[in-house]
C-alpha cells in the first residue's frame, strides 16, 4: 500500500509517496527495495521525477509492527 501526500512548492505540485513497506518483488530478493519515499510530479506519479530529487529516499522503518 502506497500513502501519497501533496504538496505545492513554488506553484508545481508534488507527490510525496511513502512505501513504508518497502516492496517485495522477486524470488530471490532480486528487484526488492527497503522503506523509502519517491518524490514524483503531480501528472506521473507512477515513474516521473522532480528536478534535483533523488530516485528513492531510503530509511530505516523504527515501528515494525
Amino acid at each position: 500500500m502506497t500513502r501519497e501526500l501533496t504538496y505545492e512548492v513554488k506553484g508545481q505540485k508534488i507527490i510525496i509517496q511513502d512505501h513504508s513497506e518497502g516492496h517485495k518483488f522477486g524470488e530471490g530478493g532480486i528487484g526488492d527495495q527497503p522503506p523509502h519515499h519517491n518524490i514524483r510530479p503531480e501528472y506521473n506519479t507512477r515513474t516521473g521525477q522532480v528536478d534535483g530529487m533523488e530516485d528513492h529516499y531510503y530509511f530505516d522503518k523504527r515501528n515494525k509492527k
